[in-house]
């Protein structure tokens, strides 16, 4: 026993001296990614912005000298403040270890947000010098700090991942541009509902026993079409996410658009046997006390 307790203390011992190299060796090796971008030739705030991008470099150095991790520094100011630029930048850093690396993303300009907008982020005006910009250059120019930047950061696989932008976030009379369409905060959450929460069995054809079903050379199958439109309005909304909703809404699209478009009958068939299981808190059942008979 005491031979086995020694060995015990000696392996213990031995985890806890690699342990201790391995973070020491991660310290060591810690990197910060310092990517500071500003609108600074903008003929408003663009001073304004070259002293913050200034204040967030010294801020940096403070850490930097701190915590004795060294920064790499990456600017785009001035004529580099642009998207194409900003985002190019983004997907040329290369984490040498990325356990031990740290991204931090700081932008300061003109901002504004869509009426639709999928994200209460602001996104950033990155263009040079320009303030008032047309509904097309808006598509351009128009940089989601939450969708465009911190997505692709997260994507590096940091231990930390910072993104901050100071811009205005007020909304402007557009609809955002359908690319961001489907970067829709909810999705993720109502597919997981369907694929991962969901036990059971479906099964549907596009029309029922007797009817055509109506495929259109350009746009495709009139079913196939209604369908991705519900699923679509299911996945971006705010609810529970439901196979049952998703077809009956198809159901109803078909139909009504089978006999605007194609003046004929077609209604879905489907068979849903589905059971949702989300995960839940229950309470923990009390065992029964043993009696004790004398």
């Amino acid at each position: 026993m005491l031979i086995i307790r020694n060995q015990t203390r000696l392996l213990l011992a031995a985890m806890l001296i690699l342990a201790t190299a391995l973070y020491t060796h991660a310290q060591n090796g810690m990197k910060i990614y310092a990517v500071l971008c500003g609108q600074t030739e903008v003929f408003d705030i663009g001073k304004g912005c070259e002293v913050s991008v200034g204040k967030m470099t010294d801020f940096l150095e403070v850490v930097s000298h701190e915590t004795e991790i060294p920064v790499e520094y990456v600017y785009c100011t001035g004529e580099n403040y642009s998207k194409q630029n900003i985002l190019a930048q983004l997907d040329r850093i290369n984490l040498e270890n990325p356990d031990s690396s740290i991204i931090f993303f700081y932008a300061t300009s003109h901002g504004f947000n869509y009426q639709d907008t999928p994200t209460r982020f602001a996104f950033l005006g990155a263009h040079p010098r320009r303030k008032n910009l047309t509904a097309r250059e808006f598509n351009e120019f128009g940089m989601s700090l939450e969708l465009d930047v911190h997505r692709r950061l997260l994507s590096k696989g940091a231990r930390l991942t910072i993104t901050i932008g100071e811009a205005c976030n007020n909304l402007i009379n557009m609809d955002i541009p359908d690319r961001y369409q489907a970067m829709n905060l909810n999705r993720p959450h109502r597919l997981r509902e369907l694929f991962r929460e969901s036990i059971g069995d479906i099964i549907s054809t596009s029309s029922k026993l007797d009817q055509f079903s109506w495929t259109d050379s350009k746009d495709g199958g009139i079913w196939t079409n209604q369908f991705l439109r519900s699923f679509d309005e299911i996945t971006s909304g705010n609810e529970y996410a439901e196979w049952q909703e998703i077809f009956d809404r198809a159901r109803n699209y078909t139909v009504s658009v089978a006999e605007e478009q194609a003046q004929v009958t077609q209604e879905p068939d489907d068979y849903i046997d589905i059971i949702s299981t989300p995960m839940q808190l229950i309470k923990e059942e009390k065992q029964p006390k043993a009696v004790i008979k004398n």
